[in-house]
């Protein structure tokens, strides 16, 4: 996860992979994601983004 200004080739190359995923999973069009360093971080990420949608 890292912001463009930063590492502009990173954030590229993130969302690029992250639209082949989409595209191999049959996931619709305006569908986003993001790689994270580890599990911990993913979980974490998980449960806010569930909180925030409730």
């Amino acid at each position: 996860v890292m912001f463009w200004r930063n590492a502009p080739a990173s954030t590229e190359l993130e969302q690029t992979v992250v639209d082949w995923v989409r595209g191999m999973l049959g996931l619709p069009e305006g569908f986003d994601g993001m790689f994270t360093d580890t599990a911990s971080v993913s979980s974490l990420l998980s449960l806010v983004a569930a909180r925030h949608a409730v």
